[in-house]
């Protein structure tokens, strides 16, 4: 059987001085080249340290865009509030003498009325909460609503939600940046879906003990200046009322959830509604359940 010649002296092949001679030199090219490559990675790694640390020094892109939104004028917010809470009445209105509504099932107390117009839904459940008064549930959901920590624990586990105060027009008046991400929903199989609205959160009380919270996404373009590239903008319009119930000697809160939302088709909008009911029922166990328990 035969082999191939070996590249390397054998005893019966003598090494010569130019052999060594040969050998040194690659050794020593071989030396250069790593001194070289050393160099290099050290000169790259130096580039890398120096533009993490210019990185670090610039604000958050979240800061810059903030920066960018023009303050409100305080009567404008005024009427903007004024429109918002005509729109609840109007939609109030569409279920006051409703009988459908009045005479449908309940779920764990929480009645549900909804009405379709093309892609809007109007939609309003209620519940009548006893033991508890309608400030103390206003002042309960308004902190759920301004800190990042409590609003995550009305959410499903898969929703993150993280807001920013961008202006404060009065202690009851707020102009927040709701950035929303749905880990349920990716994009290229990757990201999270990431929705962002820019919305004004106020509070009214009422002449006869009835509070109303409205969160309701601003008609203006200045959401265009502060939306990412991969974000996908979201109009929302909720809003939470509650009025002391004057039928019964015991204090009783009567509680509203409502607001408007586009479906594409009907299958959303039930998915969407049976989310709601869930909604309501976290809501309850985090507002309502710490003063039951004082008791």
């Amino acid at each position: 059987m035969s082999t191939s010649p070996s590249l390397y002296p054998t005893p019966s092949t003598p090494v010569t001085r130019d052999d060594y001679v040969q050998l040194a030199a690659e050794i020593e090219e071989y030396r250069r080249q790593n001194a070289a490559m050393v160099e290099e990675l050290a000169r790259h790694e130096l580039f890398n340290n120096s533009l993490r640390y210019r990185l670090k020094s610039f604000p958050r892109l979240d800061s810059l865009c903030g920066l960018q939104l023009t303050q409100l004028k305080h009567d404008d917010c005024i009427n903007f509030v004024s429109q918002t809470l005509k729109c609840i009445d109007d939609i109030r209105l569409q279920y006051a003498n409703d009988e459908e509504f009045l005479n449908r099932p309940e779920f764990l107390g929480w009645s549900q009325y909804s009405n379709r117009q093309g892609e809007v839904v109007n939609f309003i459940i209620r519940k009548e909460l006893r033991n508890v008064t309608p400030q103390q549930l206003m002042d309960r959901t308004w902190q759920l609503q301004t800190d990042n920590d409590s609003l995550r624990r009305l959410g499903p586990s898969h929703i993150q939600t993280n807001i920013t105060m961008l202006q404060k027009i009065t202690d009851d008046i707020l102009v927040i940046d709701r950035k929303t991400e749905d880990h349920s929903h990716t994009i290229e199989n990757t990201r999270p879906l990431v929705l962002r609205t820019i919305h004004m959160l106020f509070r009214v009380a009422h002449d006869d003990g009835t509070q109303t919270m409205g969160i309701k996404t601003l008609d203006t373009p200045i959401g265009d200046r502060i939306q990412h590239d991969e974000e996908v903008w979201w109009d929302i319009f909720y809003w939470i009322r509650v009025a002391p119930s004057n039928s019964s000697k015991e204090i009783t809160t009567i509680t509203e959830f409502g607001g408007t939302n586009l479906c594409e088709c009907e299958e959303h909008a039930t998915t969407w509604l049976k989310e709601l009911m869930f909604l309501a029922i976290r809501w309850e166990a985090v507002v309502v359940a710490p003063f039951l328990l004082k008791q």
